[in-house]
This record gives C-alpha cells, structure tokens and sequence, in this order.
C-alpha cells in the first residue's frame, strides 16, 4: 500500500471510519508499519490537540446578560428627545404661530419706521 493520504488520515483520526471497513484495516496495517505515516498521524493529533487547548482558554466569560427589557429600556434612555419649546411650555402650536407672527409685524413697523424718519431727516 502507499502511504495514506491527508484524507483517509484525517478520516482515521476523526473516527469516520468503522473499524469494520476495509479501509480502516488498510490504513491501520499500513501505520503498524510505515513510521513516516505514523509521526504525519501523531503530528495531526498534536495540532488538533493544541487547537483544543486554544479554543478552551477562548471560552466567553460568565458575566450576566441583561434581560431583554433591560436593553429596550436603555435604548429608549439614550434615544429620549430632546424637549421642545413646545413641550417646556405646553404652548399650542397655533399660540406661537402667533407670538411669531407678532414679533416679525412689530419688527416690519420699526424697520419701516426707521426708513421713513431717514428719508425725512435727508430733506
């Protein structure tokens, strides 16, 4: 037999073969002998053995979730409005339409005021 290739070691190693089938007894007649396909499996075992310790240590830590209506209450905190003159006040909409309104015509009359009283101070 030639020497096992990546699959049938990986599949030997993983236990995907029945020790039943024929190629398990291939790939183990072919280990028992061959010292080069042997250090190859102990090689795979050592890596696998060390990507398990890794992913051991990358366990997430413990600390406590927060309930879900915990999170929506904390994203409605941090997306609260910001108070309008409108709501400070209670005004209706219709009272600063008209204070606005007001504002703006007794600015017209001293701009106009203004204007006239130069025209006349020129003559």
């Amino acid at each position: 037999m030639s020497h096992v290739n990546e699959g049938q070691l990986h599949a030997y190693l993983d236990g995907a073969l029945a020790p039943s089938d024929p190629e398990y007894a291939g790939i183990h007649a072919h280990l028992a002998g061959c010292a080069d396909c042997r250090a190859r499996l102990a090689q795979e075992r050592a890596v696998r053995a060390d990507a398990n310790a890794i992913l051991a240590r990358a366990v997430p830590g413990t600390a406590a979730m927060p309930s879900f209506e915990e999170l929506v209450a904390r994203k409605a905190a941090r997306e609260k409005p910001a108070l309008s003159l409108n709501a400070k006040r209670k005004l209706p909409v219709g009272q600063l339409a008209l204070a606005a309104s007001l504002v703006l015509a007794m600015g017209a009359a001293l701009l106009t005021t203004a204007i006239v009283r130069s025209k006349v101070e020129r003559e």
